[in-house]
């Protein structure tokens, strides 16, 4: 938790990150701004008579109108743009830094991950073909040293003018040897390749998926029943819990969801920031209790 002398030096601090970004922006939306008028000057003076020609006069006003007022108001905007990248280059960068020192851990934290992008071809429970944004990446081990990942991300394919958003949300993975395949999904069908999936229909909180000719055993109630609880969260949209090839995953969609970014930094905006990081950690406790036996 922290203390009031503690977010002021952290909001000092954001506040000079959040500053360099705003400049950032407004060199770039400046450039486009000064390119337009450069390129409808040129075309101007290439073509002189356009406007004295009633089928070409409607072209420079409106194309090039319609330009030069998007990068108006993108430069305009910037200036008072509240960035999320300093929130996650920074803020939450400092937030686990803390956690470490306050929880004796470990945690390796990134912000907007690059390569971390295969999570989602290698457990199924999206397509594959989804563009993977991650905004928040962090590592840590179990007391037992099982691998856990935890992803800040979102998950869409475009089509022409059409974007779909698959998943928005946190999406949790440990390494761990669990004797099933399974997948116990709020909506949607499995996306595992090579493996054929049956929905099991005496389910019906959730779509549950087993492999083909096979039966609900021990362990897959355990992750039934884990999931039955979470879902109780009145803030939890949709829900993705599945096993397969040692892994165990599950992607949680939120309603509302307070760490990505805010408009202001105060003590309370912190705090709560950093329970929630705390409660992820014992949400990863909790999936790592689910055993075979």
């Amino acid at each position: 938790m922290y203390s009031s002398s503690q977010v002021e030096i952290l909001n000092e601090q954001f506040k000079k990150e959040q500053l360099g970004r705003r400049k950032q922006l407004k060199k770039i939306w400046f450039f486009f701004l000064g390119l337009t008028i450069i390129i409808c000057l040129i075309l101007y003076l290439i073509f002189p008579n356009q406007f004295f020609d009633g089928s070409t006069a409607w072209i420079m006003p409106v194309y090039g109108g319609l330009a030069f007022l998007t990068t108006l108001i993108g430069y305009l905007i910037s200036h008072n743009y509240n960035s999320e990248k300093p929130f996650f280059n920074y803020l939450y960068k400092e937030m686990y830094q803390k956690i470490n020192l306050d929880q004796g851990l470990y945690l390796e934290y990134e912000s907007y991950n690059k390569t971390e992008k295969t999570f989602n071809k290698e457990d199924g429970l999206f397509t594959s073909f989804a563009n993977v944004n991650i905004r928040r990446f962090v590592k840590g081990y179990t007391l037992e040293q099982y691998t856990y990942k935890t992803y800040d991300c979102e998950l869409t394919t475009s089509s022409g003018n059409n974007r779909q958003v698959h998943f928005n949300g946190i999406y949790f993975s440990i390494e761990k040897p669990l004797n099933t395949t399974i997948q116990i999904r709020s909506n949607g069908s499995p996306k595992i390749k090579g493996v054929k999936l049956s929905r099991l229909p005496e389910f019906t909180e959730f779509k549950v998926y087993k492999e083909a000719d096979s039966s609900m055993s021990n362990l897959d109630h355990q992750l039934l029943r884990f999931a039955s609880n979470l879902n109780q969260d009145p803030n939890i949209k949709k829900m993705y819990l599945g096993v397969y090839n040692n892994r165990l995953n599950l992607a949680v969609w939120y309603r509302k969801y307070n760490c990505r970014k805010h408009s202001k930094i105060n003590i309370d905006v912190l705090n709560n920031a950093y329970n929630y990081f705390m409660s992820e950690l014992d949400l990863i406790t909790q999936l790592n209790q689910i055993n075979n036996f």
